[in-house]
This record gives structure tokens, C-alpha cells and sequence, in this order.
């Protein structure tokens, strides 16, 4: 399958940089920002149309009916619900059958398109958490990786150690830490929940995995949602109702958003009820179908798009040597005995996870800091005594220049900005 649509999607640059603060790839802040903003933006229309501006519903009152009377039934068949029936059928006598025919959608579009949105954004906030609990905050190492590249030389090599010796410390260090009860138990369930934790180097890259499965499941449960909750039985929802408009089936034959309904109510006169039935004008169903054939395209275009990519990440977790290429071209060994400390760099210093941090910072600063981050990484682990005595890593090994004895950020040293 030729990829290169997908790869130009993931290089799309939405935001300027200065702006475009993330631990996440482009994909997915197509699921968790961009798409979130368009359903918004359509919600806010529709509601706007719907509760503050014109009359959802207008009905043709007969002309008996008194002074106030007609905004009292429009009022009550936009809350109790109105129903279809084709103009070349009859109106059924019995009110069951007229129930089963009732539009019980309308009036709440706003507020499940609002839903809707929410769901997109949820893994990308679980996602937050997760990543903030771990320790390792990646949403600040890639402000400074941004930071750099606005900064003079002396200013980006210095946020380049900064860059590297955090690394170090969250990657490195978090591994030969020993922790009390609780922290043990909490990562202990992430381990369960997510196959690894930080100890083990892959703690961070299989929860991002996870959180891609979820975006998957979001968006193909986005397609499952619509269809009950427009009680179509489309099976490609979008791509039918435009089929249908397009060889002149409109609502009159397929009944999908009806412009022209029914509603039934009852009129106390004297202590007797009068059954009445009017008919009415939905005129946001206008809206509605409009709205949800491109809310249906846009499911499609993000469902394509994220599982792609998280194919591409699978396969960058799984191969080894493709997830190691990608750190392998910043360093140039100078012989033998370089490239065996290479592979011990990559396989048990940095692991999946630095790489993973390293893949997520590339995404979204680019290659030049990031290859000043490896080269820093290299250097350092080349000198550090751990290497060149074989012994086990020691905390001051790996102390990080933003943080004082206490754990507290130092502000002399230098913090992320």
C-alpha cells in the first residue's frame, strides 16, 4: 500500500511552531484537537439555529385556534416529538403506529455532537495522565526542543543539556529507582494494563500503543453511534444519504431528516378532550443531514488515517531495528568496539522508551534538535563511569541539572520554558 498520502498528512503543520506544544504525533491531534473543533464549531451552528435564533419548529395552526395558542403547539410538538409519514401514505389511526414513526433525534443534536467531541478528545487526555503519572513530561521537553530552535547558539546548547540530562534522569534513572508501597502498586497496574512500566524501558511506548487502540476504537464507535442515534439502518450512512441525493431520492422517499412532519396533542375544551393534529416544518433538518453527511466523511478520513498510523507504530515498537534506525543515523561510530557500546546504548540505556521520547520530539521540533539531543546522549554515555567500569548505574550518575538535592526545580540551573 503506498503510504506517502499518510506520511504528508502526519508533516501537516496546522500551528506555528511557537504554538504547536504536544507529546503527541499529528494524527492524533487530528483525533484530539482538530476534529473536537470542527464538531464543536457544527454544534454551536445548530444549537445557535435551534435555541436562540429563528424557530426550530413552525406548524400550520388551524385558524380556530385563539391568540397564543399557536406558540403553545409549536412549543409542545418540538418537546414531545413529531413524526413522518410519506405524503402518498396514510396518517395511521392507531397512536402506536405513529409512535414507532416518531423523529426523536432533533432536539438533541447539540448536545451529542458535543459528546461526540468529547469522545475524540478522552484518550488524548487519558493519554496526559498517564504520561504526567510517569514522570517523564514529555509536553515540556518538547516546549524546550521548540524553544531552541528560536534561540541563539550559546541559549540552544544549553537547553540541549538540559534536553539531554532530563532524559537521562527520567529514562535512565527511573529504572535502578526503588519506590514505597503505593507507587509500587500503581505501577504495578499500569504493568498489567500495559505490558510494561518504567523499569523495564517500554513502559511509555506500549501505553502509547494503548492510547492508539483507543483512538481507533473511538472513531470506528463514532460510525455505531450515529446510525443509533439517527435510527438509519445505513450501513455507510454518509455515502448512501449523498447517493440518494444524487439521483433525486431526497427526504419525501427516504424518509432521512423529513423537512415536513406531524404532530399529535390533545386540547381540554370544557373538561373534553379534542385531539388535534398538525403539521409541521422541521427546518433544522435542513442543517441536520448537511452537517452529518460531512461529519461522516470526516469519520472516514480520521478512521483511514489513524489506523494507518497506528499500524506505523506498531511496526516502529515490534522491529527493533527499524525503531533503533531512527536514533542510529545521528551517531557515527568510530570503530569496532564503538559500535558494540552503540548497541548496548540503544538496547539497555536508552531502550524503547528513549527512543520513543526521541521519535515523539523529532514529530514535533524536528531532526536538528533532536540529533544534538542523541550526539549529547552518546557523549555522555560513553563517559559515564558506568561504561567505562561496567559497574551498575548510580543515582548521581544521572542527576538532573533542574533539580536540587530535594527533588525541588532549581531555578539557578535552569528550568523548561
Amino acid at each position: 500500500m503506498d503510504t506517502g498520502f499518510f506520511d504528508k498528512v502526519k508533516e501537516l503543520k496546522f500551528t506555528s511552531r511557537k504554538h504547536r506544544i504536544s507529546d503527541e504525533d499529528a494524527v492524533d491531534r487530528i483525533n484530539s484537537y482538530y476534529t473536537p473543533i470542527i464538531i464543536i464549531f457544527i454544534s454551536t451552528i445548530i444549537g445557535t439555529k435551534m435555541y436562540l435564533v429563528g424557530d426550530p419548529v413552525q406548524c400550520w395552526i388551524p385558524p380556530e385556534f385563539k391568540d397564543g395558542w399557536e406558540q403553545f403547539a409549536e412549543n409542545y410538538c418540538w418537546v414531545k416529538n413529531t413524526y413522518y409519514v410519506p405524503e402518498n401514505e396514510s396518517i395511521p389511526s392507531d397512536k402506536l403506529d405513529r409512535s414507532r414513526e416518531e423523529l426523536t433525534y432533533y432536539q438533541w443534536v447539540p448536545f451529542v455532537l458535543a459528546l461526540q467531541a468529547l469522545l475524540f478528545y478522552l484518550p488524548s487526555a487519558i493519554w496526559k495522565l498517564l504520561n504526567w503519572q510517569s514522570g517523564i513530561h514529555i509536553s515540556d521537553l518538547v516546549s524546550t526542543a521548540l524553544n531552541c530552535l528560536e534561540d541563539d547558539k550559546q541559549k540552544r546548547q544549553e537547553k540541549v543539556a538540559l534536553l539531554t540530562r532530563h532524559i537521562e534522569l527520567t529514562i535512565v534513572k527511573q529504572r535502578t529507582q526503588k519506590y514505597g508501597l503505593i507507587v509500587r502498586t500503581k505501577r504495578l497496574i499500569f504493568r498489567i494494563l500495559f505490558c510494561g512500566y518504567t523499569k523495564t524501558g517500554n513502559y511509555l511506548t506500549m501505553m502509547y500503543l494503548g492510547i492508539k487502540l483507543l483512538f481507533i476504537a473511538n472513531v470506528v464507535g463514532q460510525f455505531f453511534l450515529l446510525n443509533s442515534f439517527l435510527g438509519t439502518d445505513y450501513k455507510f450512512y454518509g455515502w448512501e444519504v449523498l447517493n440518494d441525493l444524487i439521483n433525486n431520492r431526497d427526504w419525501h422517499h427516504t424518509g432521512h431528516f423529513p423537512r415536513v412532519t406531524l404532530c399529535d396533542f390533545d386540547i381540554r375544551v370544557l373538561g373534553n378532550m379534542h385531539p388535534r393534529t398538525l403539521q409541521c416544518v422541521l427546518v433544522v433538518n435542513l442543517f441536520n443531514e448537511k452537517a452529518y453527511i460531512f461529519l461522516w466523511f470526516l469519520f472516514v478520513f480520521v478512521s483511514i488515517i489513524t489506523i494507518v498510523d497506528a499500524i506505523a507504530w506498531f511496526l516502529w515498537t515490534l522491529l527493533s531495528k527499524r525503531r533503533y534506525a531512527t536514533i542510529k543515523k545521528y551517531i557515527t561510530p568510530a570503530d569496532q568496539q564503538e559500535r558494540r557500546m552503540l548497541r548496548d546504548f540503544l538496547e539497555e540505556h536508552l531502550r524503547a522508551d528513549g527512543a520513543f521520547v526521541l521519535r515523539i520530539i523529532s514529530k514535533n521540533a524536528g531532526d536538528p534538535v533532536v540529533s544534538d539531543v542523541v550526539k549529547q546522549l552518546w557523549d555522555s554515555y560513553r563517559a559515564s563511569p558506568s561504561t567505562k567500569n561496567s559497574r551498575p548505574i548510580r543515582d548521581n550518575d544521572y542527576a538532573d541539572p533542574m533539580l536540587s538535592a530535594t527533588g525541588e526545580p532549581n531555578s539557578e540551573k535552569g528550568t523548561f520554558v
